[in-house]
């Protein structure tokens, strides 16, 4: 489940506050390498947990990231995750951004 909330001035067209929100239950992350593809290995073992991310843009410039998991979690991470967890972050960052021309 997720919330996406975007507060702009009308006046201005500019974004002032951003409000996201996402639950989620029994996420599972696998990967698997080779050919076949036949041997996936678990990255993230079923979890529960809870993002929240709040950003107030004006004169004083406010972001507040938070993280809260319901449930133990076991993550594994190579290089290569880190890479692509990279590259999704960027690729969700710059569609949720705004072009001022």
């Amino acid at each position: 489940k997720a919330n996406f909330e975007m507060t702009s001035n009308t006046a201005s067209n500019d974004i002032v506050e951003k409000d996201y929100k996402i639950d989620a239950e029994r996420v599972e992350i696998y990967t698997a390498k080779g050919a076949s593809l036949q041997h996936p290995v678990s990255i993230l073992e079923p979890a529960k947990f809870s993002i929240f991310y709040y950003q107030k843009i004006g004169e004083v410039h406010l972001t507040d990231l938070k993280f809260v998991t319901l449930t133990p979690i076991d993550l594994t991470i190579s290089m290569q995750n880190a890479a692509l967890a990279s590259a999704l972050a960027t690729s969700i960052s710059d569609s949720f951004s705004t072009n001022k021309e």
